[in-house]
């Protein structure tokens, strides 16, 4: 963690590349992301849907990802970095296409990218996802992002934001729905290895009030907050650790490296499988039934993450 702090973070926070946001992609980031949107209770996206992936990087791995699982859609990426990519000047302002940006090479089919950024002029979308991106930005920020995105999405088109790590940890998202020409808050979610997380990620933003961020700082909150709650994730999360020879307690009770520890290569495959493994075992409808019990309207989701309505908080 102190690592993490004092050399990477400062590499990737915008003033180490000149104000701008720098997007951090890699190949299966966001499924469980593509699984909800597969499934969403929210909007109908069927043949022909158009889905804007905003912010989505180079190399566009994740948009990549979501055209190739989703061939009856039309996915297009859109980030200003695209520019950085080319060695020669674009033909205009929205044109990224010339013959040697390498951008070019991920088109064809149902994917294609526009150079762009939040407040440009973009096609008419059925589903917007914007990942890691807004946690950087203030509230006013964001709320002109919502006002702008109420004109780029069709009716009852959905925008989906929030942050995503490597494999889908650490997620914590909104969703909402173009109604009337307004975004209407209708879920947020969370994963479950948010209870206990081993970075901080689930904690990270800019600004103080951050919506998602702040959002799973109070749930997770009451979720820690229940004795019997916290007291079984916290000695079957521990003990899964140890048969998996990752983390083990110490004397004093610290989590440290057991002495015959895995390969570091396998800590992102043998974490996943021990989140769901805590999942399989009911940890994720335990946590639904506690948040229901303070009066929120919680649920598992279709991407079996904790949902909650956010409009009807307690």
């Amino acid at each position: 963690m102190a690592w993490w702090l004092t050399q990477l973070l400062p590499r990737i926070l915008p003033g180490a590349f000149g104000g701008t946001v720098q997007s951090l992609t890699g190949q299966g980031r966001h499924r469980r992301i593509d699984d909800y949107l597969a499934a969403n209770p929210w909007a109908s996206l069927g043949t022909g849907s158009v889905l804007l992936d905003l912010g989505c990087g180079f190399p566009p791995f994740t948009t990549v990802d979501v055209a190739t699982r989703f061939r009856q859609w039309q996915v297009i990426g859109v980030d200003q970095s695209f520019a950085n990519q080319a060695t020669s000047e674009a033909t205009s302002e929205r044109d990224v296409r010339p013959p040697d940006n390498p951008i070019r090479a991920y088109e064809g089919g149902n994917l294609s990218f526009i150079q762009a950024g939040i407040g440009d002029c973009l096609p008419k979308a059925d589903a917007v996802r914007c990942m890691n991106v807004l946690m950087y930005y203030d509230s006013a920020f964001r709320a002109q992002t919502e006002s702008w995105l109420a004109g780029v999405l069709r009716p009852e088109g959905i925008f989906l934001c929030g942050v995503n790590t490597q494999r889908s940890f650490e997620s914590r998202y909104s969703v909402y729905r173009n109604e009337n020409g307004h975004l209407v808050a209708r879920e947020f979610a969370f994963s479950l290895d948010n209870v206990r997380p081993f970075s901080g990620t689930p904690w990270f933003a800019m600004h103080d009030g951050e919506r998602e961020t702040w959002m799973l700082a109070h749930l997770v909150g009451i979720l820690r907050a229940d004795d019997s709650f916290r007291r079984d994730y916290d000695l079957r999360l521990d003990k899964l650790l140890n048969e998996h020879r990752m983390l083990e307690r110490d004397p004093d009770g610290c989590l440290g490296t057991p002495s015959d520890p895995i390969a570091g290569q396998d800590w992102g495959t043998t974490y996943e499988q021990v989140i769901v493994h805590l999942e399989s075992e009911g940890f994720a409808e335990r946590a639904v039934l506690v948040l229901k019990a303070t009066g929120l309207n919680a649920w598992r989701n279709v991407a079996g993450h904790i949902a909650i309505d956010p409009s009807a908080r307690s």
